[in-house]
């Protein structure tokens, strides 16, 4: 067994995909531990749901300026624009991530960053509540943004992640 750990890629849209990716690779799997950071089961915008009828129309929804202190600017590629098909698909792995949250049955360390403003707040909360894992951590970055691994509280994130993988 292996740990599994949500990765940061270049890949727009990678971000918010991978956590669900980590989820439906712990249900059936034999995971050691899984470290899902700021998983987006629930989408804070409700219009996103809609995606599916208006990717063919509306292809591309421009980037917002971002103005967080300590932010790896450098490195943020993936979220000028976001490819409204890229939404849809975030909504169907998030339907069949929740429905194998029951499934898991590893350690668990849950990132929330308190600043995002992708992913629902209840989120993290309802996974590990809906997760069958025995040990379940929430690890809450109140300043970060959705990508905190460039956030101000990345080398925080890094060590604790560290601590829990080598427990």
């Amino acid at each position: 067994m292996t740990p599994l750990l949500t990765l940061t890629t270049k890949w727009r849209g990678s971000v918010k995909r991978s956590a669900l990716w980590a989820f439906l690779w712990a249900a059936p799997r034999p995971v050691h531990k899984a470290v899902p950071i700021a998983p987006a089961l629930k989408i804070l915008q409700h219009g996103s749901r809609l995606a599916k009828y208006f990717w063919s129309l509306v292809p591309i929804l421009p980037g917002r300026d971002k103005n967080y202190q300590d932010y790896l600017f450098d490195y943020d590629v993936c979220y000028h624009d976001t490819p409204v098909k890229n939404i849809e698909d975030l909504n169907h792995l998030a339907l069949l991530a929740k429905r194998d949250l029951k499934k898991i049955t590893c350690p668990l360390l849950v990132v929330k960053a308190g600043q995002d403003q992708s992913v629902h707040p209840d989120a993290p909360k309802w996974i590990i509540l809906q997760s069958s894992s025995v040990e379940k951590k929430l690890l809450v970055l109140p300043n970060s943004p959705h990508v905190c691994t460039l956030g101000a509280e990345r080398q925080l994130l890094f060590r604790k992640v560290a601590a829990f993988l080598r427990d």
